[in-house]
């Protein structure tokens, strides 16, 4: 399992997007999915005229690179399983940072292994390297990655001229036999050139899922296990989901005029299936809307769903197939309405509208507070029947769980002419809703679902007077849209960078290396570089005969980090981090000196242990209990030493074991003691250079253990030794007394 998660890891890393189509030629007809990339080195012009282009121009990415290399080496420093996965993770990085350069492809297939009868799938990477010696080269640190993570690897890991072919299986099939004896390839299957075709096949990236492909493959495995009966009620729920009226999806993504343009495919043909086409409802979003949006929202998106077709459509499947199960379901939708005093289903479900618009808006409640939801119901007064009896029963909860003499958060209500706004007002939000002339309101405050309203009503200008969404909407096409968005990013980037800086300067901020902190803090340029090279984002998915699809224009990848919906999420990430990252690194340093106290107190079980068949007598040394098998040598390192044991050391000579034990140890066992039961007499403790800096685990002999601040540590050793603790800690048993020098 571990093969497949180092596999995928590095796979995923590599193609950092999707697949091209220059490496097409290698990937079997029969591939279940097909992921890749054109390969740096081939962009194109239009990345060399792209705004991302122009923006990293503005970054310091060589010293980004050095802070994520200085990050990594602060976090394994005194741990040692963390200190393996960091150098694990400097390895797929370096390889990454090969192999982008060139075409690459990933892909998934099924095989069927010669010890079994069965099929599995199978993962398959390919890097056109371009020149052997460059392949070669790759095999070997490819090969060094899964040896450090200590991966018995039986999969196919193999230059081919110039080609890394690495596969999860021993038989890496079609991607490793000569071109000429190679068979059909994707390229030949009509389903996966319809579907890439409809996204641009040769953009920067491709990717291809073969779902009906998927469904027959995971049919096939399934089936294997199943009885008879149970395959034939699969074959039934296969045939009325609809499963096969979707045949595959692509998604594909290329720099034109500038911009970062992605577009994604469903081929699902008509005639659809009851469920698909409840999914797929070709039903436009109306002009109508979109002018209960305000000009001077910054982020929008426009969408249809139609809750009770699809709930119909999906029940109606479920009684063709199994009319047991779909009794069972509606018992129970029943059974959830009488506690909920109302019928979820007709006062809710089908309440419902189909047209749907989610804003932000600041005139309402400031940048990031203003969120609206706004839907046109199909029955208005069963819908605010049902949200009227769910703040009800929210209110009879709250009031049942509440103490005497404490805040009750409970649903009010208040009237601003003739709407009526329910809030549930909290310490730092206030969710609201409200109901009026067929349409419904959601907010995160009431100032945003009144500002709704009077816009509903026809209260002033609507995006569908603002220049930039009506020059995205051109951008976009003249298709009837069943979902349209738009992100005002000039105006979102100054706030949102701002949160930016805040997440950039909280993860700065916990680096350990402090003298170079103002130097990291210094790495993302100011604003005003990167203001010219933002634009507004937009996105529209429609249906047609053919089936979905999707279109989406941004300034460049990540863009929307810079948007209202990254504004909260980074202001949010940002204030987790900053608290989370400190304690978490405190726990960290927590869990590991329990550990050692454990390892302490086991130390001393084994003294006692040992005592019983010498006269009561402790041994010389830790190097001694180790040889003997009181404990495994792991046992004599703490968890903050940076010191790992030796390859083979298992196969050496006892005496040679003893004295590399005494020579690493990262605990103090004092000479000359007998198991006295004496609880205030030091019998093992952690050396200072393996401590961590978080103090001195010190076992007594009744087999105690406290952990000291290392003044209290140090005050106690020397009263009862005559000696420091930095004496004991630098010496070692095996070196005949004689003080090193910390390590």
């Amino acid at each position: 399992m571990l093969r497949y998660f180092v596999i995928v890891v590095l796979g995923g890393w590599i193609c950092g997007g999707a697949a091209a189509q220059p490496l097409v030629e290698r990937v079997p007809a029969d591939a279940l999915v097909y992921v890749g990339w054109a390969g740096a080195e081939g962009l194109g012009g239009e990345y060399e005229r792209s705004r991302l282009k122009a923006l990293l121009g503005e970054v310091d990415r060589e010293g980004l690179a050095e802070h994520v290399a200085e990050s990594l080496r602060a976090i394994g420093e005194g741990d040692r399983g963390a200190m393996q996965a960091v150098q694990a993770v400097q390895r797929v990085m370096s390889i990454g940072a090969r192999a982008w350069r060139y075409p690459v492809v990933c892909y998934v297939d099924m095989y069927t292994p010669r010890a079994r009868g069965s099929q599995e799938p199978r993962f398959v990477l390919v890097i056109d390297a371009g020149e052997e010696v460059e392949a070669s080269s790759l095999v070997k640190e490819i090969g060094a990655l899964c040896a450090q993570a200590e991966v018995s690897f039986a999969g196919y890991l193999e230059a081919h001229g110039g080609l890394v072919v690495l596969s999860s299986a021993a038989d890496a099939g079609f991607a490793a036999q000569p071109e000429s004896a190679a068979g059909e390839s994707i390229a030949s299957v009509e389903r996966f050139k319809r579907a890439v075709g409809r996204v641009g096949g040769d953009g920067v990236c491709v990717a291809y899922v073969d779902v009906r492909g998927v469904v027959d493959a995971c049919e096939r495995m399934a089936v294997a296990e199943m009885t008879p009966a149970a395959a034939e009620v699969w074959a039934a729920r296969r045939a009325v989901l609809g499963l096969d009226g979707v045949l595959s999806a692509a998604w594909g993504g290329r720099f034109e005029g500038g911009d970062w343009v992605t577009r994604g495919f469903v081929d699902s043909p008509v005639p659809r299936g009851d469920v698909v086409r409840a999914l797929l409802g070709a039903e436009a979003v109306t002009d109508q809307m979109l002018g209960m949006v305000p000009v001077d929202a910054q982020f929008f998106s426009a969408f249809r769903f139609d809750l009770g077709a699809v709930f119909t459509a999906v029940m109606g499947a479920v009684e063709q197939a199994d009319g047991e199960a779909a009794g069972q379901a509606r018992a129970g939708l029943e059974q959830a309405s009488l506690m909920a005093g109302f019928d979820i289903e007709r006062g809710l479900i089908h309440a419902l509208g189909s047209q749907w618009v989610l804003y932000s808006d600041p005139g309402a409640s400031g940048i990031g507070g203003g969120l609206v939801l706004v839907n046109r119901l199909a029955d208005a007064e069963r819908a605010e029947g049902a949200l009227r009896a769910l703040s009800r029963l929210l209110n009879q909860v709250v009031a049942s769980q509440g103490q005497p003499g404490q805040p009750r958060f409970v649903f009010s209500e208040a009237q601003r002419g003739e709407l009526t706004v329910h809030a549930l007002v909290l310490p730092l939000l206030a969710p609201s809703w409200a109901v009026h002339d067929g349409m419904l309101f959601v907010g995160l405050y009431p100032q945003s679902v009144v500002m709704a309203h009077e816009q509903a009503a026809g209260g002033g200008a609507s995006v569908l007077d603002a220049p930039a969404y009506r020059a995205m909407r051109a951008r976009l096409g003249d298709e009837a849209l069943m979902c349209v968005s738009f992100v005002d990013l000039p105006a979102t980037a100054p706030q949102a960078y701002q949160m930016v800086l805040v997440l950039w300067h909280a993860i700065v901020s916990v680096n350990p290396r402090w003298e170079s902190k103002a130097a990291l803090a210094m790495l993302l340029p100011p604003l005003k570089k990167i203001l010219p090279h933002v634009t507004p984002a937009g996105g529209a998915a429609w249906v047609d005969d053919q089936g979905l699809h999707t279109l989406g224009v941004k300034p460049f990848p990540g863009s929307t980090l810079l948007g209202p919906n990254g504004n909260m999420n980074a202001s949010s990430t940002a204030l987790v981090t900053g608290i989370t990252l400190p304690a978490l690194g405190a726990a960290r340093r927590t869990a590991r000196q329990m550990q050692s106290s454990t390892q302490v107190r086991g130390i001393h079980n084994a003294c006692v242990t040992y005592a019983q068949g010498n006269k009561g007598r402790f041994p010389d040394d830790i190097g001694l209990l180790v040889v003997e098998g009181f404990f495994p040598v792991e046992y004599a390192l703490s968890p903050m030493a940076s010191v790992t044991v030796p390859g083979g050391f298992g196969d050496w000579p006892e005496g040679r074991q003893r004295r590399w034990v005494n020579e690493h140890a990262s605990y103090v066992l004092l000479p000359g003691l007998v198991d006295d039961l004496d609880a205030d007499k030091v019998a093992v403790f952690t050396r200072i250079q393996d401590s961590g800096g978080g103090g001195i685990s010190v076992g007594f002999n009744d087999n105690h253990v406290e952990l000291l601040q290392v003044p209290d540590a140090r005050r106690l050793i020397l009263a009862q030794t005559g000696k420091s603790l930095e004496y004991w800690s630098n010496k070692r048993p095996g070196r005949g007394g004689a003080p090193v020098a910390p390590r």
